[in-house]
Order: structure tokens, then C-alpha cells, then sequence
């Protein structure tokens, strides 16, 4: 149970609460540009449903995140108990694990030898918030299915972007790795006006493939319950227990 929660806490890092207000403002043969919605401090919270073989857990997420800066994830199963709680910065990840009694400091350097995923704090804000994955310009726009679908090789990855034309929003991502040979795909959904400002996709279902490991596809299904865009300053809590043990 410990090691399917610790997880899904990456998971939901890697997906949860996406697209705050990304209009579509034109395309170009070669590029697209996407008007980045940009925020002081966003708050939600979730329902989320991980399932991975015969693996699965249910449970509620909240989020908090300081825009560049901070982002704080609280996840509690069951009971409204909290089982973890996440912080990231810029530089690093922190996670509390009160099952364990634990405590852990990492670099994303180190998330990404371990999990084979390429991960850092502007990667994960750009799919919380809908941006590009890649700040590569040398983009193949297309029309696919009635969207318009743009990608991007960066690195080992294959990225395709995918933007509804009546939504003008990020509809789906697909990061395929050609190295550590595993695809996510994100489809995003029940588009939802937040305020004058944001339209939020409510729904969102993240797939993880490994191609060459022995692993069941692991999956997420997240359901905003509310979300809003405070004016005043939040905080986020992060006091490791004293008998806590850094793992």
C-alpha cells in the first residue's frame, strides 16, 4: 500500500489540475503560440483514482500552488485522513509519508534515474497549467480530428499537443521517451469557467506506458471538485514530526 501511494503521489505531481486559460491565438507553418494564463496563487481540490494491475486506491488531493514558485499537493484516502503531503520548489521535491513515519529531500535529478521520467518544476507546472512541454520552436502543426495538433521533439522525447478548436484548449498530450522507452498520455476534460478569466478542465485521465518493463499500465483518473483563484496570500504548511526518519 506504502509504495502504491508514494506512487501515485508521483503521478499526480505529473498530472493533476490542468489548462487554466490557454487560448489558442493562431498558428504559424512552422509555430503555434498559446496565450499562457499566468496567476499569483491557484487552490483546488480533487477526487482522484489510481489503478495499476490489481493495485487500486482512491482518495481526495489538494492543491496549492505559489505561480513559479511553490506547488503543495496534500492526498488523503479513506477517511479524510492525510497520508502525504508534497512540496515542490524549483530545485527540489519534499515529501511526507505518515504511513512510514518518514520523510524524504530529493533532487529531480534523482526522480528522473529512478522513474525513468523526465521531470522538473517548470515540466510539471507547464502540464498543470496547459503550456508546451518544450520551449522548442521548431514545431509540425497539423489538423487532426477537428483539433489542431502540434509536435515537438525534445531531447528523447516526441511530444504531441493537441487543441480543441471550440475549446482552445489543450485537449490531450502524448510524451512518448525513445530512451527510457515509456509513453504518458493526458486527456483533459469537462472544460469548466473558473471566472472571467480561466476555463478549467474539471476531468482528467493520465496514462502511463513502460514499453520494455514488466509493469501494468498505470492509471489516474483525477475530478476537480473546486478550484479557485484567491487574492489573498497562501500558506503552505511542511513541518516534518520530530520522530519522523529521513528515508
Amino acid at each position: 500500500m506504502r509504495s502504491m501511494i508514494r506512487y501515485i503521489s508521483i503521478v499526480l505531481i505529473l498530472g493533476v489540475f490542468t489548462s487554466c486559460n490557454k487560448k489558442l491565438i493562431h498558428s504559424k507553418q512552422e509555430n503555434i503560440e498559446i496565450n499562457t494564463f499566468k496567476f499569483d496563487y491557484f487552490a483546488a481540490k480533487a477526487k482522484l483514482n489510481y489503478n495499476s494491475g490489481d493495485q487500486k486506491l482512491s482518495a481526495v488531493a489538494n492543491l496549492r500552488i505559489k505561480y513559479d514558485s511553490l506547488i503543495w499537493i496534500s492526498i488523503s484516502p479513506g477517511l479524510g485522513v492525510e497520508v502525504l503531503r508534497l512540496k515542490l520548489t524549483t530545485d527540489s521535491v519534499f515529501l511526507i509519508d505518515r504511513m512510514a513515519h518518514k520523510y524524504m529531500k530529493s533532487s529531480y535529478s534523482e526522480f528522473n534515474n529512478f522513474y525513468g521520467i523526465k521531470l522538473n518544476f517548470k515540466w510539471i507546472q507547464a502540464i498543470m497549467l496547459g503550456n508546451p512541454l518544450s520551449s522548442n520552436k521548431k514545431l509540425v502543426t497539423n489538423k487532426e480530428n477537428g483539433r489542431v495538433l502540434y509536435e515537438q521533439n525534445d531531447g528523447p522525447l516526441f511530444i504531441r499537443n493537441f487543441i480543441g478548436d471550440q475549446s482552445n484548449k489543450i485537449e490531450k498530450i502524448s510524451v512518448r521517451n525513445s530512451t527510457a522507452k515509456y509513453e504518458m498520455v493526458i486527456n483533459y476534460g469537462d472544460f469548466t469557467q473558473l471566472n472571467e478569466r480561466a476555463l478549467l478542465p474539471y476531468y482528467m485521465k493520465l496514462v502511463l506506458t513502460f514499453f520494455e518493463e514488466r509493469q501494468p499500465t498505470k492509471e489516474i483518473d483525477i475530478n476537480i471538485k473546486s478550484a479557485n483563484l484567491p487574492d489573498k496570500t497562501l500558506k503552505f504548511p511542511f513541518n516534518v514530526p520530530a520522530k519522523f526518519l529521513k528515508d
